[in-house]
């Protein structure tokens, strides 16, 4: 490839900024049935899923909309209140089952040990929102930095042909399509970015 020429800017081809193009970027092809498949099992495929860890070998604090326990939706917080939440719940002074904390997030139920590094290994700062799109970056990232096992260290919840998908994905390059959104939501999100 040849480089840019001074003062030209050149899209990001591993992890393309949510914002270059004035709109999100959407996860496809291999990767998105990858994801899809993860988020099965995972989260039911809600965006807005978590937990709260568990107890005596139970999940608790599991819902597939996190207003019902923590009165905020997942989608609308910043990575860094996410990672707050986790913080706080990973404080064993602090309750466990509380109208606060959260262990597993989003769509593919990140946890607090791995977090971190899957917004940094987006491109992502605690002060980008937990967007579905951004959710699924994440996702690829905890895919090509630690494979499937993320999803299954309590054994496999796929079958034969969902592992193979998934194993390709983590080996292929990153594909995007910009995400259409109306000027509604293209407004509300600015108005949210600039708050």
């Amino acid at each position: 490839e040849q480089a840019p020429d001074l003062g030209e800017d050149r899209q990001e081809t591993m992890f393309p900024s949510p914002t270059q193009s004035g709109t999100p970027s959407r996860v496809t092809g291999i990767h998105k049935q990858a994801l899809d498949i993860i988020s099965g099992p995972e989260s039911g495929g809600s965006y807005d899923a978590m937990n709260q860890g568990t107890i005596n070998d139970r999940i608790v604090g599991s819902t597939l909309n996190s207003k019902t326990k923590i009165g905020k939706s997942l989608t609308s917080m910043t990575l860094g209140e996410i990672i707050q939440r986790q913080s706080y719940l990973m404080d064993k002074k602090n309750p466990q089952i509380s109208n606060y904390g959260i262990y597993a997030a989003g769509r593919y139920q990140i946890i607090p040990i791995t977090f971190k590094s899957a917004m940094k290994n987006a491109g992502l700062t605690e002060k980008d929102l937990f967007t579905p799109e951004n959710q699924d970056r994440m996702g690829i990232a905890v895919l090509k930095s630690q494979g499937i096992g993320a999803w299954t260290s309590g054994g496999s919840r796929y079958n034969a042909s969902e592992t193979a998908i998934i194993k390709r994905a983590q080996n292929e390059p990153i594909t995007y399509a910009p995400t259409t959104l109306t000027s509604s939501q293209l407004s509300s999100q600015r108005s949210e970015e600039h708050t």
